[in-house]
């Protein structure tokens, strides 16, 4: 893996795009040739793929593009879950105290419901 890195540390030569694959552990030579045939096809052939190891992404990949960026990454999906989660906590949080108000309860909070107190 070290010539791939020594080439993301490098660079492309001047005019030619990087795409960057990153993914969380090392991948045959068979799957490096697909994903830098498929990148080719989506951004053109004079693009450097290169591809680094990233433990932390968990699994999948995360793909840096010269435009934009493709998180196929366990990690990716786990931020986006907890994002989700998070909301929907929130709006039910949200809908409780409302009711909590409506019924006449000023005892019931969301601050209180998130200390444990109620």
């Amino acid at each position: 893996m070290g010539n791939a890195q020594e080439k993301a540390e490098r660079g492309a030569p001047l005019g030619h795009p990087v795409a960057r694959v990153v993914t969380a552990g090392d991948i045959s030579s068979q799957l490096r040739q697909e994903a830098a045939a498929k990148i080719r096809k989506l951004v053109g052939d004079a693009v450097e793929v290169v591809f680094e190891v990233d433990p932390a992404i968990i699994g999948g990949m995360v793909v840096h593009l010269p435009d934009r960026v493709i998180d196929l990454s366990l990690a990716g999906r786990f931020r986006s879950y907890g994002r989700a989660v998070q909301e929907i906590i929130g709006s039910h949080l949200q809908a409780l105290e409302g009711w909590a108000r409506a019924e006449g309860s000023p005892a019931l909070s969301v601050a209180g419901l998130a200390a444990g107190k109620e």
